[in-house]
């Protein structure tokens, strides 16, 4: 504490409470109200049926004891933190002892029982000179005098408690959501599929434009949140926090009149330097190089266009192999190089080199080879870019994939000359609680015991040109390579990659090329 206090950092204690129960209650099964807990800790994502008993005064007994000895720990009378259902919906209905107090204390519904919980709690903290601090699901049922709104449902949670007189903190999501990732780049950390980049986080507005000025002082600020469900690493963990951090201060500290977004990138290299200085391992991805190709199927040549996510600096290549220098030449405009040919490619801000070194060794097969990262997700419901669990020790593929339609599309490629393809197929776990939206998981019926691979031609319901029996594939935890041979067919194409399967588990991914 006195280590934080020297730094003008308040510690800020997040007790969970009614949802995100299941470890107190598998320690304390009498606090459950959704019947008996499982065995043991669940890896699983997503929502949880396990909440506390609304029904019982030894509940919040316990809350009490638990509170009591948090604000021995935190004695500044600032806020304690509690999270409302869970995030995602109201599951206090399909609780049994829910219901009866519901019925007991003659509340319609589970808004309006999550408002007593939180009257009650919020009524022990003042006792104490506290003020609750939740997120905006303590809107639903009524939001206690005082307290203070964490707002991730959009700005609306923050603008909805301003207007009310309540204090509020801007924790949007998806914007400050920091375990999405920053670039379509398929070196990026695994995590949530959609892209949230700097510039997103630089353009975020703080006060919102439907708020009064005396509204707009309820805003106390910005919260950028980095959920770990998919991040594996320390490392990882600070990829996805910085430089966005960057621009996360930036935002909150400055006047609207201030902002700048040139002179922010303009900083940025320096910024990343001192992140170096410090042992941080800041992602470069806004700088590092896309290297996009094609084939010319007429002259067999390799069609190359490169960029950077923010357009600053040069970038500069070679094809012989060699790494970039501040001499090598700049890339102007697409680039035609015959094959086989070996690219690399870095940023440059005169004799600094601003990024990674990125590179493609190009042949007839792999100018046409895609990662996951690189194709297009048919629907984009529930996207996420997700690690394999196999090797144990040792680099692991990653994939990109909606787990609620696994559908990838590889888009206006010609087919002129190609007779096969080679895909690589991989089975990750599908670990995610979705409640009844596991029902609108989209499943295609197999044909074999362990599913196929389906690629068809110009569209999800065109011709199909290939199924790959998954047999082989389902005994390999990796990565497994399928080939197969195509019909012939010239010209540019679509081509649409599903899997079939009797229900989610496993959840399979691929990438692939084709010769």
């Amino acid at each position: 504490m006195a280590y934080a206090a020297d730094r003008n950092v308040t510690i800020v204690p997040e007790i969970e409470m009614p949802g995100h129960a299941l470890a107190a209650i598998r320690a304390y099964p009498e606090l459950g109200s959704a019947g008996p807990a499982p065995d043991s800790i669940l890896s699983d994502w997503g929502i949880f049926p396990y909440i506390y008993n609304y029904d019982d005064d030894k509940t919040f007994a316990f809350f009490e004891d638990v509170l009591t000895e948090v604000m021995a720990l935190f004695p500044q009378p600032l806020y304690q933190r509690r999270r409302g259902r869970g995030g995602k919906g109201p599951v206090a209905v399909v609780a049994p002892g829910c219901r009866r107090v519901m019925k007991a204390l003659g509340v319609t519904n589970e808004e309006a029982l999550q408002g007593l919980f939180t009257q009650r709690i919020a009524t022990f903290l003042q006792a104490h000179g506290r003020r609750l601090v939740g997120w905006d699901d303590i809107l639903f049922g009524g939001i206690p005098p005082g307290a203070t709104v964490m707002s991730w449902h959009g700005v609306d949670g923050a603008i909805a408690a301003a207007q009310s007189g309540h204090d509020a903190v801007l924790a949007t999501s998806p914007t400050l959501y920091f375990d999405h990732r920053q670039s379509d780049l398929a070196s990026e950390p695994p995590g949530r599929g959609s892209v949230v980049s700097l510039h997103d986080v630089y353009a975020f507005e703080p006060a919102p434009g439907l708020l009064t000025d005396d509204q707009r002082r309820h805003i106390l600020g910005l919260q950028a949140n980095v959920w770990t469900e998919h991040v594996r690493t320390e490392e990882r963990v600070e990829k996805m926090a910085f430089p966005r951090a960057a621009a996360v201060a930036e935002v909150g500290w400055s006047a609207p009149q201030r902002k700048d977004w040139a002179g922010f990138v303009a900083r940025l290299p320096g910024e990343l330097d001192r992140y170096d200085s410090l042992g941080l391992h800041a992602d470069r991805s806004a700088l590092d190089v896309k290297i996009e190709q094609q084939i010319d199927a007429a002259s067999g040549a390799a069609q190359l266009t490169l960029s950077n996510q923010l357009g600053l600096g040069q970038i500069r290549y070679t094809t012989g192999g060699a790494a970039p220098t501040a001499g090598s030449p700049v890339y102007a405009g697409p680039l035609s190089l015959p094959l086989p040919a070996h690219l690399k490619a870095a940023t440059f801000d005169g004799d600094r080199r601003l990024s990674q070194v990125a590179e493609a060794q190009l042949d007839p097969m792999t100018v046409r080879r895609r990662s996951s990262q690189q194709l297009k997700l048919c629907t984009e419901k529930l996207a996420l870019n997700l690690e394999d669990d196999a090797p144990g020790d040792g680099p692991r593929a990653a994939y990109l994939v909606d787990i609620m339609n696994p559908c990838w599309i590889y888009s206006g490629q010609d087919l002129t000359g190609v007779t096969g393809l080679t895909i690589g197929v991989g089975q990750l776990p599908f670990n995610f609680q979705l409640g009844a939206d596991m029902a609108k998981v989209i499943l295609h019926p197999p044909r074999t015991p362990q599913g196929e691979l389906e690629v068809r031609v110009d569209g999800c319901t065109g011709d199909l040109i290939a199924s790959l029996p998954l047999t082989r594939a389902s005994l390999d935890p990796a990565v497994t390579p399928l080939s197969v041979t195509i019909p012939p067919r010239a010209g540019k194409h679509d081509l649409c990659f599903t899997f079939t399967a009797k229900g989610v588990q496993p959840l399979w991914a691929n990438r692939l090329g084709c010769s």
